[in-house]
């Protein structure tokens, strides 16, 4: 794997935490575009995940995607719970 690869880490992170930050967003304020914007996560999620394998990222970017899909998820409920 090539140190360019390495460069999809950053992006996985921003899509995973991007995506649990719009998850909290749609579960607070539900509505008719909520099952729109779930489609829209999948998409973008897909999409970037395609392009990385295209550029030989898939490992970093799929990596850097479930980590701030976690931090997300853990930061949010931290922030719930109100410690």
């Amino acid at each position: 794997m090539t140190a360019w690869a390495w460069l999809w880490l950053p992006a996985g992170l921003a899509l995973g935490a991007g995506q649990a930050l719009w998850l909290l967003a749609g579960v607070r304020r539900p509505g008719p575009g909520l099952a729109v914007a779930g489609l829209l996560r999948l998409v973008a999620v897909g999409l970037a995940l395609v392009v990385a394998a295209l550029y030989g990222g898939i490992v970093p970017a799929a990596l850097g995607w479930g980590v701030g899909f976690f931090c997300g998820v853990c930061f949010l409920r931290r922030r719930r719970e109100g410690s």
